[in-house]
Protein backbone atom coordinates (compact mmCIF):
# COMPACT_ATOMS: atom_id res chain seq x y z
CA UNK A 1 0.00 0.00 0.00
CA UNK A 2 3.07 2.34 -0.35
CA UNK A 3 6.40 2.87 -2.22
CA UNK A 4 8.87 6.08 -2.38
CA UNK A 5 6.02 7.99 -3.99
CA UNK A 6 2.75 7.46 -1.98
CA UNK A 7 1.31 5.85 0.94
CA UNK A 8 -2.12 4.44 0.47
CA UNK A 9 -4.28 6.12 3.78
CA UNK A 10 -7.74 4.58 2.88
CA UNK A 11 -9.34 1.55 1.31
CA UNK A 12 -12.76 0.52 -0.56
CA UNK A 13 -13.56 -3.01 -1.60
CA UNK A 14 -15.78 -3.56 -4.41
CA UNK A 15 -18.80 -5.42 -3.93
CA UNK A 16 -22.60 -5.86 -5.33
CA UNK A 17 -25.17 -4.04 -3.00
CA UNK A 18 -28.56 -5.28 -3.32
CA UNK A 19 -31.84 -4.59 -1.28
CA UNK A 20 -32.15 -7.97 -0.15
CA UNK A 21 -36.20 -7.56 1.01
CA UNK A 22 -36.74 -6.52 -2.63
CA UNK A 23 -34.99 -9.61 -4.39
CA UNK A 24 -37.10 -11.48 -1.51
CA UNK A 25 -40.26 -9.76 -2.91
CA UNK A 26 -39.63 -10.26 -6.50
CA UNK A 27 -38.23 -13.63 -5.89
CA UNK A 28 -34.79 -12.70 -7.10
CA UNK A 29 -31.55 -14.87 -5.81
CA UNK A 30 -28.48 -13.16 -4.01
CA UNK A 31 -26.48 -11.82 -6.83
CA UNK A 32 -23.14 -13.36 -6.93
CA UNK A 33 -21.49 -12.48 -10.56
CA UNK A 34 -22.68 -8.65 -12.09
CA UNK A 35 -24.78 -10.07 -14.49
CA UNK A 36 -26.81 -11.23 -12.04
CA UNK A 37 -28.35 -7.89 -12.25
CA UNK A 38 -29.02 -7.84 -15.30
CA UNK A 39 -32.48 -9.99 -14.61
CA UNK A 40 -35.52 -8.69 -16.40
CA UNK A 41 -36.93 -7.92 -12.89
CA UNK A 42 -34.58 -5.41 -11.92
CA UNK A 43 -34.66 -3.40 -15.70
CA UNK A 44 -34.36 0.41 -14.44
CA UNK A 45 -33.80 -0.78 -10.62
CA UNK A 46 -29.58 -0.75 -11.07
CA UNK A 47 -27.01 1.86 -10.89
CA UNK A 48 -23.85 1.13 -12.46
CA UNK A 49 -20.87 3.45 -11.05
CA UNK A 50 -19.99 6.25 -13.45
CA UNK A 51 -17.52 4.23 -16.21
CA UNK A 52 -14.76 7.52 -16.27
CA UNK A 53 -14.46 6.64 -12.27
CA UNK A 54 -12.55 4.17 -10.31
CA UNK A 55 -15.61 2.66 -8.62
CA UNK A 56 -16.26 0.97 -12.50
CA UNK A 57 -12.39 -0.47 -13.14
CA UNK A 58 -13.53 -3.23 -10.73
CA UNK A 59 -16.52 -4.55 -12.12
CA UNK A 60 -15.13 -4.17 -15.59
CA UNK A 61 -12.20 -5.68 -15.02
CA UNK A 62 -14.00 -8.41 -13.36
CA UNK A 63 -16.38 -9.07 -16.37
CA UNK A 64 -13.35 -9.08 -19.22
CA UNK A 65 -11.24 -11.48 -16.81
CA UNK A 66 -14.60 -13.57 -16.76
CA UNK A 67 -14.74 -14.06 -20.35
CA UNK A 68 -11.40 -14.04 -21.44
CA UNK A 69 -9.83 -10.68 -21.03
CA UNK A 70 -7.89 -8.67 -18.48
CA UNK A 71 -6.68 -5.06 -18.02
CA UNK A 72 -5.22 -4.42 -21.39
CA UNK A 73 -8.33 -6.33 -22.92
CA UNK A 74 -11.55 -5.01 -22.00
CA UNK A 75 -13.33 -6.29 -25.59
CA UNK A 76 -14.80 -9.59 -24.47
CA UNK A 77 -16.69 -7.15 -21.53
CA UNK A 78 -18.13 -4.74 -24.05
CA UNK A 79 -21.01 -6.63 -24.93
CA UNK A 80 -22.26 -7.27 -21.43
CA UNK A 81 -21.72 -3.36 -20.46
CA UNK A 82 -24.12 -2.77 -23.82
CA UNK A 83 -26.82 -4.71 -21.49
CA UNK A 84 -26.29 -2.79 -18.62
CA UNK A 85 -26.28 0.27 -20.35
CA UNK A 86 -29.96 -0.18 -21.42
CA UNK A 87 -30.71 -2.07 -18.17
CA UNK A 88 -29.78 0.09 -15.60
CA UNK A 89 -31.50 3.44 -13.67
CA UNK A 90 -28.40 5.50 -14.36
CA UNK A 91 -24.49 5.84 -14.12
CA UNK A 92 -23.86 7.24 -10.91
CA UNK A 93 -21.41 7.02 -7.75
CA UNK A 94 -21.83 7.13 -4.11
CA UNK A 95 -24.22 10.53 -3.18
CA UNK A 96 -26.93 9.82 -6.22
CA UNK A 97 -26.48 6.16 -5.59
CA UNK A 98 -27.29 6.02 -1.83
CA UNK A 99 -29.66 8.53 -2.37
CA UNK A 100 -31.85 6.47 -4.66
CA UNK A 101 -30.89 3.64 -2.73
CA UNK A 102 -33.07 4.80 -0.04
CA UNK A 103 -35.48 6.32 -1.60
CA UNK A 104 -36.39 3.02 -3.36
CA UNK A 105 -35.76 4.17 -6.84
CA UNK A 106 -33.33 1.38 -7.00
CA UNK A 107 -32.53 -1.77 -6.12
CA UNK A 108 -29.21 -2.93 -6.31
CA UNK A 109 -25.56 -0.78 -7.22
CA UNK A 110 -21.90 -1.53 -7.52
CA UNK A 111 -20.05 0.46 -4.66
CA UNK A 112 -17.92 -0.27 -1.54
CA UNK A 113 -18.41 -2.94 1.55
CA UNK A 114 -17.96 1.00 3.45
CA UNK A 115 -20.92 2.11 1.24
CA UNK A 116 -23.34 -0.92 2.16
CA UNK A 117 -22.58 -0.29 5.60
CA UNK A 118 -23.35 3.30 5.60
CA UNK A 119 -26.86 2.34 3.83
CA UNK A 120 -27.42 0.10 6.68
CA UNK A 121 -27.41 2.18 9.14
CA UNK A 122 -29.86 4.59 6.84
CA UNK A 123 -31.98 2.05 7.22
CA UNK A 124 -32.05 -0.17 3.60
CA UNK A 125 -31.83 -3.32 4.24
CA UNK A 126 -28.21 -3.87 2.59
CA UNK A 127 -26.78 -7.52 1.18
CA UNK A 128 -23.55 -7.53 -0.22
CA UNK A 129 -21.36 -10.04 -2.22
CA UNK A 130 -17.86 -8.76 -2.69
CA UNK A 131 -16.43 -9.01 -5.91
CA UNK A 132 -14.29 -11.90 -7.26
CA UNK A 133 -11.78 -11.78 -9.70
CA UNK A 134 -9.36 -14.89 -10.61
CA UNK A 135 -11.01 -16.66 -7.61
CA UNK A 136 -9.87 -14.05 -5.25
CA UNK A 137 -12.83 -12.66 -3.24
CA UNK A 138 -12.13 -9.04 -3.15
CA UNK A 139 -10.79 -5.99 -5.24
CA UNK A 140 -9.50 -2.96 -3.23
CA UNK A 141 -8.92 0.76 -4.53
CA UNK A 142 -7.00 2.79 -2.85
CA UNK A 143 -6.11 6.80 -1.69
CA UNK A 144 -2.96 8.09 -1.77
CA UNK A 145 -1.06 10.88 -0.21
CA UNK A 146 2.24 12.24 -1.30
CA UNK A 147 4.89 15.13 -0.76
CA UNK A 148 4.98 16.95 -4.25
CA UNK A 149 8.68 16.82 -5.42
CA UNK A 150 10.52 19.96 -5.19
CA UNK A 151 7.83 21.38 -2.35
CA UNK A 152 8.93 24.08 0.66
CA UNK A 153 6.68 22.45 2.49
CA UNK A 154 7.85 18.74 2.82
CA UNK A 155 8.41 18.66 6.46
CA UNK A 156 4.93 19.73 6.95
CA UNK A 157 3.39 17.31 4.36
CA UNK A 158 4.89 14.92 5.32
CA UNK A 159 3.95 14.84 9.15
CA UNK A 160 0.22 15.59 7.96
CA UNK A 161 0.63 12.22 5.75
CA UNK A 162 2.18 10.77 9.34
CA UNK A 163 -1.06 12.13 10.92
CA UNK A 164 -3.49 10.22 8.38
CA UNK A 165 -2.37 7.02 8.69
CA UNK A 166 -1.57 7.49 12.09
CA UNK A 167 -3.65 5.00 15.02
CA UNK A 168 -6.46 8.06 15.80
CA UNK A 169 -7.50 9.31 12.23
CA UNK A 170 -7.28 6.03 10.82
CA UNK A 171 -10.05 4.78 13.61
CA UNK A 172 -11.81 7.92 12.51
CA UNK A 173 -12.48 6.60 9.37
CA UNK A 174 -12.94 3.75 9.69
CA UNK A 175 -15.90 4.15 12.47
CA UNK A 176 -17.44 7.35 10.79
CA UNK A 177 -17.06 6.77 7.22
CA UNK A 178 -16.87 3.12 6.81
CA UNK A 179 -13.56 2.93 4.87
CA UNK A 180 -10.98 0.77 5.67
CA UNK A 181 -8.13 1.19 7.20
CA UNK A 182 -4.77 0.68 5.64
CA UNK A 183 -3.15 0.61 8.96
CA UNK A 184 -2.76 -2.90 9.50
CA UNK A 185 -2.48 -2.34 13.56
CA UNK A 186 -6.10 -1.08 13.04
CA UNK A 187 -7.48 -3.94 11.05
CA UNK A 188 -6.15 -6.65 13.10
CA UNK A 189 -7.63 -4.71 16.06
CA UNK A 190 -11.23 -4.54 14.34
CA UNK A 191 -10.94 -8.16 12.44
CA UNK A 192 -10.91 -9.56 15.80
CA UNK A 193 -14.38 -7.43 17.43
CA UNK A 194 -16.98 -10.14 17.73
CA UNK A 195 -19.84 -7.76 16.65
CA UNK A 196 -18.19 -7.33 13.35
CA UNK A 197 -20.37 -5.87 10.91
CA UNK A 198 -22.28 -8.35 9.09
CA UNK A 199 -24.81 -8.28 6.47
CA UNK A 200 -28.57 -10.50 7.18
CA UNK A 201 -26.62 -13.29 4.91
CA UNK A 202 -23.86 -13.40 7.43
CA UNK A 203 -21.51 -11.77 5.02
CA UNK A 204 -19.09 -9.28 6.40
CA UNK A 205 -19.58 -5.78 4.89
CA UNK A 206 -15.87 -5.26 5.62
CA UNK A 207 -12.67 -7.84 5.15
CA UNK A 208 -10.47 -6.20 7.67
CA UNK A 209 -8.31 -9.43 8.52
CA UNK A 210 -4.55 -8.50 6.55
CA UNK A 211 -4.05 -11.61 5.02
CA UNK A 212 -7.66 -11.10 3.61
CA UNK A 213 -6.39 -7.86 2.16
CA UNK A 214 -2.84 -9.66 1.14
CA UNK A 215 -4.97 -12.27 -0.63
CA UNK A 216 -7.33 -10.14 -2.80
CA UNK A 217 -7.21 -9.40 -6.59
CA UNK A 218 -5.05 -6.03 -6.99
CA UNK A 219 -5.75 -4.80 -10.15
CA UNK A 220 -2.88 -4.31 -12.94
CA UNK A 221 -3.67 -0.59 -13.32
CA UNK A 222 -0.19 -0.52 -14.99
CA UNK A 223 -1.99 -2.30 -17.83
CA UNK A 224 -5.04 0.03 -18.41
CA UNK A 225 -4.99 2.62 -21.15
CA UNK A 226 -6.97 4.91 -19.84
CA UNK A 227 -7.40 6.37 -23.75
CA UNK A 228 -8.52 3.07 -24.87
CA UNK A 229 -10.46 2.58 -22.41
CA UNK A 230 -12.15 5.78 -22.74
CA UNK A 231 -13.55 5.77 -26.25
CA UNK A 232 -14.98 2.24 -25.72
CA UNK A 233 -16.42 2.94 -22.95
CA UNK A 234 -18.03 6.20 -24.13
CA UNK A 235 -19.74 4.56 -26.98
CA UNK A 236 -21.12 1.83 -24.38
CA UNK A 237 -22.72 4.69 -22.07
CA UNK A 238 -24.76 6.64 -25.31
CA UNK A 239 -25.54 2.96 -26.17
CA UNK A 240 -23.52 2.38 -29.50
Amino acid sequence: MYNDYKVGYWQTQQAILFNHEKFKELGIPKPTEPEDLLNPKLKGKVIFPSLTGYGAVSVITAIAKKHGGNEKNIDPALPILRKFSAQVHSFADFTPMSQAMKNGDIYAAFSSGGSARRLRDAGVPIGIHHLEIDGRRGVPSFGYLGSVKGSKHKEAAEAFINEAIGMEMQEGIFINNGTIPTNSKLQERFAKEEDQERDPFGTLYRLLAPKTIAGMYYLKFDDIDRRAWGKKLQRVQVGK
